[in-house]
């Protein structure tokens, strides 16, 4: 009887092992099976951020704003595709706060992207600002390498100090997301005399000594703008160390202007805050001011 017991227990002893065995080795296929679905959903989502495009092209033989155009075109048409208007002849161009857009006839990339989002929170909306500035810098990179592309806050892109391109983004909500943005791009490519009142201007054509094909260029600047909107997506906490990477004037002591009190003062730039704030090192405080608040002093070159 005893030895029946004894083996009796051995066979429970056996079969426990078997089915402790058999639960691990459930457990370790539900979690490989676990990440290679994971992994293909991140596929999945990778595929479908490359197919991210520019899907219609609208030619503007004049328009007042190509901004002002696609805002109209949205209320007649809702459209759900990612749209380009562009031109050679914008009469009454924008850029922040109202100021005007100088561009000659038929010299310059005058253009409006018309982006669509499905999960973009309004508090991040200066991701899409980061990403577009970075976009915009690294396309204009591609064919200016003699002097240095910075990205100067909030909205231009300079090469050396001297301004070649600026960008005006209005955003349209649905609840807390940015369903839609359109993104507004002024560069100025083959013109080589601007107004006195213009300060500090430059060109392809003024840093480079010949003239582009605009069309071809726009070709370009569509990549870099579906590049930067896939990054937004799938990688927006990569997008801060690229955008002080070519960064104006960051860490480095320059005078600046307040705006409220038109007063001088030094003060060394040190980044940028969540929202968008720029962040300067005034003597021993670190202020963070919104565009409205402060100037760059910036000697006129021309």
């Amino acid at each position: 009887m005893s030895c029946m017991q004894s083996t009796i227990r051995s066979v429970n002893s056996d079969f426990d092992i078997d089915l402790f065995s058999s639960t691990i080795l459930l457990c370790k296929l539900y979690y490989l099976f676990s990440v290679i679905q994971n992994y293909i959903k991140s596929l999945s989502k990778v595929d479908q951020l490359n197919t991210i495009s520019i899907e219609k092209q609208i030619y503007l033989e004049s328009t007042p704003s190509t901004n002002a155009f696609l805002n109209e075109y949205i209320a007649k048409n809702n459209p759900h595709h990612n749209i380009c208007a562009y031109t050679f002849k914008q009469t009454d161009g924008r850029g922040q706060i109202g100021r005007n857009w100088f561009s000659d006839v038929g010299k310059n990339i005058t253009l409006s992207y018309l982006v669509h989002f499905k999960n973009l929170d309004v508090q991040n909306q200066f991701n899409l600002n980061m990403a577009i500035s970075i976009a915009v810098s690294s396309f204009i990179s591609d064919h200016i390498t003699q002097g240095k592309v910075h990205i100067k806050w909030p909205n231009d892109i300079y090469v050396n100090d001297k301004k070649i391109a600026g960008i005006l983004i209005q955003n349209q909500l649905k609840g807390r997301l940015i369903s839609k943005s359109i993104i507004g791009i002024g560069i100025n490519v083959n013109q080589d005399r601007f107004p006195k009142d213009i300060p500090n201007p430059t060109s392809f054509l003024i840093e480079k000594d010949e003239e582009y094909n605009k069309l071809e260029l726009i070709q370009g600047l569509h990549k870099h703008i579906c590049e930067a909107v896939m990054r937004l997506e799938l990688n927006a906490q990569s997008l801060l160390s690229t955008y002080l990477s070519s960064f104006y004037r960051i860490n480095a002591i320059h005078k600046f202007i307040r705006k409220e009190k038109n007063t001088e003062f030094e003060g060394c730039i040190k980044g940028v805050s969540a929202e968008g704030k720029l962040l300067v090192e005034v003597g021993e405080d670190l202020e963070a001011f919104n565009f409205r608040e402060i100037g760059f002093v910036i000697w006129p070159t021309n």
